[in-house]
């Protein structure tokens, strides 16, 4: 009788544990995508911030040459689509690292499922042995 209690109890405690491994696998999958969340956030943040001041250059610099040709705005806008194109390739670039950043999240937390795999497979052999 005792040693069935004993096999109830270890069956217990290895699925408790098999349970604090995914509920810790879930922490870590939500902590990462927060995190991610919010640099994003603060990204979209900085480039609003960007584009406003930048708006804010242009119409400043729009109401003192007023008076001058278009001309005189040439280089300004040259220098505005040259400034978005930087911003779009940053962008671009930022998202890029995102994903792959993302892809090695993936992949390690593949790993570490294949390793608990094996580890469990182990303990069903050890079971099946004893």
């Amino acid at each position: 009788m005792q040693a069935k209690e004993k096999e109830q109890l270890y069956d217990e405690t290895i699925k408790m544990k098999v349970l604090n491994n995914q509920v810790k696998e879930d922490n870590v999958k939500l902590k990462t995508k927060v995190k991610i969340l919010e640099n994003e956030l603060s990204r979209k943040e900085k480039t609003i911030e960007d584009l406003f001041s930048h708006n804010q250059l242009i119409q400043q610099s729009h109401q003192k040459h007023q008076s001058n040709s278009n001309q005189s705005l040439l280089p300004l806008a040259q220098t505005a689509q040259k400034y978005q194109q930087e911003t779009f390739l940053v962008m671009s670039l930022k998202k890029q690292i995102r994903e792959l950043k993302y892809e090695v999240l993936k992949r390690d937390e593949e790993l570490e499922v294949l390793r608990k795999n094996i580890k469990s497979t182990r303990t069903q052999e050890f079971e099946q042995e004893i």
